[in-house]
């Protein structure tokens, strides 16, 4: 979670040991807890349990019941903000997450559910499980992150999968006319060799005509920042989509499938396509 956060601000030169504790906790305070979602948390519970007397707000989780267990969960932002402080889900977190899941002043220490009912479903409940149910519990109840390099018209598109969860390289914080970036913006060029419409001819003088637009947008960023001293967060005004941007994207396996079922597609654009066709075979 803390690395994802830091993708943000290209500050993971400071993850330390034990870095994560004051950096997420301030994360939280921010009321910017988009970084919280990276990481699921699962419980197994009987099949009897009453989930729902525990958790505030079920839209964020997932609950199915699979070889008579019933299974439920959801990112670490929705537990911190949906779970009810009295129950036995909260007594776990506060177990896990201390430095999130501090005790609520007006509830008493002892939970009226037996927390001995939960399991934690880590990576050592998993070995333990049949292969079937292993596999169902993996695709409802898991996730998968993926760190992608590509272009900011990319991006925009990848965050319409809104089942997901991202933390970005922002362009407001992130100034490229510092040392951390070596004072040079990267690109990423639009993929012409499958546009038969085009003759390789035609193909090379588009984009011989992008690199020089790109060029004169870096100086011209450049000029903003460094003789106007106009702030990183002003001069990203001037920024294209063609802007190469960090990205972190994190869903369960069925949402990966919902993506590959769009993304896969030969309608869907080239560089989002590749993209899906490399996050499927390494899945």
């Amino acid at each position: 979670m803390e690395y994802c956060g830091r993708v943000c601000y290209k500050s993971d030169s400071k993850i330390n040991d034990d870095s994560y504790v004051k950096f997420l906790t301030n994360i939280a305070k921010s009321g910017h807890s988009s970084v919280l979602e990276h990481e699921r948390v699962c419980f197994a519970v009987s099949a009897d349990f009453d989930v729902e007397s525990g958790i505030k707000c079920k839209k964020f989780f997932s609950v199915s019941e699979v070889g008579g267990k019933k299974y439920v969960s959801a990112n670490v932002r929705a537990w911190l903000e949906n779970c009810n402080a009295d129950s036995a889900f909260y007594a776990k977190l506060k177990s896990l997450y201390p430095f999130l899941f501090e005790a609520n002043i007006n509830i008493k220490e002892e939970t009226s559910s037996d927390s001995s009912e939960i399991a934690l479903v880590d990576g050592a409940y998993l070995s333990s499980l049949p292969s079937e149910i292993k596999k169902q519990v993996e695709y409802l109840h898991t996730s998968r992150t993926f760190q992608l390099v590509c272009s900011r018209a990319c991006t925009h598109q990848l965050v319409r999968h809104r089942s997901f969860s991202f933390s970005q390289q922002s362009q407001r914080y992130c100034n490229f006319s510092g040392e951390k970036f070596g004072h040079s913006i990267d690109f990423i060029m639009p993929i012409f060799d499958d546009k038969k419409e085009f003759s390789d001819e035609e193909k090379e003088k588009v984009t011989n005509r992008i690199s020089e637009m790109l060029s004169r947008i870096e100086s011209d960023y450049f000029a903003l920042v460094d003789e106007l001293h106009l702030r990183a967060e002003d001069a990203r005004a001037v920024l294209p989509n063609a802007a190469a941007s960090v990205i972190v994207m994190t869903g369960r396996p069925c949402d990966w499938d919902g993506f590959f079922a769009l993304r896969c597609d030969a309608h869907a654009q080239r560089e989002i396509r590749d993209i899906a066709f490399a996050i499927r075979e390494l899945i």
